[in-house]
């Protein structure tokens, strides 16, 4: 199901990424607040990861950087939730990255 890198390549949107991340993360760590704004979040920060690597051609290293990125993002939603949850979340939502 690799959305992000269907994104990439032009057979999906970002928008689907973001969606699909911002529903699992709404879910799993029960977020307060509006849910839109939760994903415009998301989709803005995946937007600035996605113009931050040169030209569209990344690497799996730019890949993995963008994952600790959005790691890093989803905690500041989350300040009582524990890291080994935040990194339990990103495995299993890794077929979407």
């Amino acid at each position: 199901m690799s959305l992000f890198y269907n994104a990439f390549t032009g057979t999906s949107s970002l928008g689907d990424v973001a969606w699909s991340i911002a529903q699992l993360a709404w879910r799993k760590f029960n977020i307060v607040g509006e849910f839109t704004n939760f994903y415009n979040s998301i989709l803005w920060k995946i937007r600035a990861l996605f113009n931050a690597v040169d030209g569209g051609s990344f690497s799996w290293f730019d890949v993995g950087g963008i994952i600790l990125d959005l790691g890093e993002y989803l905690v500041t939603f989350i300040p009582a939730g524990r890291v080994a949850d935040v990194v339990t979340f990103l495995w299993g939502s890794a077929n979407i990255l």
